[in-house]
C-alpha cells in the first residue's frame, strides 16, 4: 500500500483540461486539514451518467509512505491545470461584489468594470483590472490599478435580518 491509486470522477466540462503528468492535492476526511500529493496518470474515455450528468474517470496515483491512506477512503481531489508563480491574486467574490448605494463615499461610473478596495479613509474605490486565470477560490491579476496589500472588498456589512447570516450581505 505505499503507493495509492485514486479514481476520480471529472465532470464532462472540465474533463477537456485534465492529461496525464498533471500534478493534483486531495484530501481526506480521516485526517482534517492534511493535504497528500498525487498525479495524474490516466483519463479513461468511458462515460458514466447518472441522473443525467456525465462524467469520466481519472486515475491517479499517490504515494503513501506513512500507510495513512487506507483502500476505500473517499477523497476530495483538486488537479492542478495552470500554474501562474508570483502573480497577484484576489478572491473570485471580489468580481461579483457591487455596492447597496454607489453614491455614498465612493468613486466610480455605474458600468464601469473592476474590483472595490477600500481606501486610507474608510471609503470605497473603485479600481479596473485585467484578469487572468482563474480558479475555484482566486484570481490571478494581470494588470491594472491595484497593489499587493489593498484591501479588496468581497461584502459590506449590514443589519441582520433573517435572510443574512452574521450581518454580511454578499454582492448585490
Amino acid at each position: 500500500l505505499e503507493d495509492m491509486e485514486i479514481h476520480a470522477r471529472v465532470d464532462e466540462t472540465d474533463i477537456g483540461r485534465i492529461a496525464p503528468g498533471q500534478h493534483a492535492h486531495f484530501t481526506v476526511d480521516a485526517y482534517p486539514g492534511r493535504r497528500f500529493e498525487a498525479v495524474v496518470r490516466q483519463v479513461r474515455k468511458a462515460p458514466q451518467v447518472e441522473q443525467n450528468v456525465v462524467t469520466y474517470t481519472v486515475v491517479l496515483s499517490a504515494p503513501n509512505r506513512d500507510g495513512a491512506l487506507l483502500p476505500g477512503m473517499t477523497a476530495l481531489v483538486k488537479i492542478v491545470i495552470n500554474k501562474q508563480e508570483n502573480v497577484l491574486t484576489i478572491p473570485l467574490a471580489a468580481l461579483r461584489f457591487r455596492p447597496a448605494d454607489i453614491a455614498q463615499g465612493t468613486s466610480a461610473s455605474p458600468g464601469s468594470q473592476g474590483i472595490w478596495v477600500r481606501d486610507r479613509s474608510g471609503s470605497l474605490r473603485h479600481v479596473k483590472i485585467t484578469v487572468g486565470s482563474v480558479g475555484a477560490e482566486q484570481v490571478a491579476v494581470n494588470g491594472g490599478e491595484i497593489a499587493e496589500g489593498d484591501q479588496v472588498v468581497v461584502g459590506q456589512a449590514i443589519r441582520p435580518s433573517r435572510s443574512e447570516w452574521f450581518g454580511i450581505k454578499f454582492g448585490s
